[in-house]
């Protein structure tokens, strides 16, 4: 069947049925219905018009918003250190607190500053300490249980391409306990946690702070007298912090936050720590939040292997993969496990091997038009750059077309391991 009659509409129209069959009837569409390409797609690529693209595109943004609607199975556990732990953890009388060390502390508040969360309770009678991760990676939360208590418990049930939510949440005398000691470490909750250690007894005072802890959520950070550590940084980075491998493959490291001061306190560490006074290490601001990116090499490897040695949990596997990627080809495969072990949220958007190396020729091919303008030759300038053209609309409809086949593999997998249609 041609791609361009492609009948995704009766895939919507599936979406109304109510029969038990319903979910068959969609995984046979999925199977039955993919778009094929006879012959070079390079030779194809160079007949299409752009129109092509925007179709694909389009039929890929319905079926996007059809896995949204698939409601994975209960989730029954959650993954840790490699194994699985039962939902939900909840603190018994008898249980054992682990007394923190300085550098565990130090860790710990790196971690909340990233994903953690303090408020008053409902009532405003005490406090309320919780930080929510994906079910895929629950160390922090097993960190933050066996320290101060509380309880593991599902937040969010998976849903598209979005992991299953888990809370690790603390209240009452314990949330004052856990605030008074994160304080201790803290930069960017530093105010909130004391005042939720300190809750007051006076209902006035109370309903006081409550506001003004809305208010510090939004203020920038008194970096003054605070002193960052390798334990900090490794606990701010399993919270906020991005192992990544370009396009070209070239190791780099980010760490994103909307208020910024804890950012300049990481730079001015790692201008003072990393090898070379923090040269390709630079602070970014952008339209919804800043970002402290590492583009030089070693001193990404640097801050990985410190990271690691002041204990570094949820992303230990990304640091070890990309600390053991040292040739090209070795870091390309490493690109491909890094995927599997980060989120969903750009999943169809970050380009395969073959896309890798279509972008890595185009911008070989750009250098090459920058030295020949150089050398003052222009046919052959104009010669690169209508090949540049053709092989960046080349690459365009491959990497859709990548995207499409992708999105449908993963609705006919869940959709094969019992996932629910939402009704609209």
């Amino acid at each position: 069947m041609s791609f361009l009659r492609h009948p995704l509409i009766m895939l919507l129209q599936t979406l109304r049925i109510t029969r038990p069959g319903c979910a068959s009837r969609i995984l046979q569409l999925l199977q039955s219905h993919r778009p094929t390409f006879h012959g070079s797609d390079r030779s194809i690529a160079s007949h299409w018009p752009a129109s092509i693209i925007g179709r694909l595109e389009r039929r890929i943004s319905r079926l996007k918003a059809f896995h949204h609607k698939l409601h994975w199975p209960a989730t029954s556990c959650f993954q840790a250190f490699g194994q699985n732990h039962v939902l939900p953890i909840a603190r018994t009388s008898g249980q054992d607190i682990c007394v923190m060390s300085s550098a565990e502390l130090r860790y710990a508040a790196g971690f909340f500053d990233g994903d953690g969360c303090v408020a008053p309770t409902g009532s405003r009678s005490g406090s309320q300490v919780w930080i929510n991760q994906s079910s895929a990676h629950g160390e922090a939360l097993l960190l933050f249980h066996r320290a101060f208590g509380g309880s593991i418990r599902l937040s969010r049930q998976g849903q598209g391409s979005k992991h299953a939510i888990i809370k690790w949440r603390v209240s009452g005398s314990s949330a004052q306990n856990a605030a008074a000691a994160l304080c201790q470490e803290s930069l960017v909750k530093k105010q909130q946690l004391q005042i939720a250690a300190n809750w007051p007894s006076c209902k006035a005072e109370r309903e006081e702070l409550a506001i003004r802890m809305t208010e510090l959520k939004h203020t920038s950070h008194d970096l003054s007298g605070f002193i960052c550590s390798w334990s900090y940084v490794a606990g701010y980075f399993d919270a906020k912090g991005h192992v990544h491998i370009s396009p070209t493959l070239s190791l780099q490291l980010s760490l994103s936050q909307k208020v910024e001061g804890v950012l300049k306190a990481i730079l001015y560490f790692f201008e003072q720590e990393c090898p070379g006074n923090g040269k390709g290490v630079a602070l970014y601001k952008l339209s919804n939040c800043s970002r402290l990116q590492v583009s030089r090499n070693e001193v990404c490897k640097f801050i990985l292997q410190r990271m690691l040695a002041s204990g570094l949990q949820v992303k230990r596997l990304s640091a070890e993969l990309a600390l053991a990627a040292e040739c090209k080809e070795s870091r390309a495969s490493a690109r491909t496990a890094l995927a599997s072990l980060v989120g969903n949220q750009g999943r169809y958007l970050r380009l395969d091997l073959e896309g890798c190396h279509r972008a890595t020729h185009i911008l070989n091919m750009q250098s090459s038009i920058f030295y020949q303008s150089s050398r003052g030759r222009l046919e052959k300038v104009i010669m690169l750059q209508r090949g540049v053209e053709q092989l960046k609309k080349e690459h365009a409809l491959q990497t859709s077309q990548s995207r499409y086949q992708l999105l449908r593999h993963d609705i006919r997998s869940k959709l094969s391991n019992g996932t629910a249609i939402l009704r609209s």
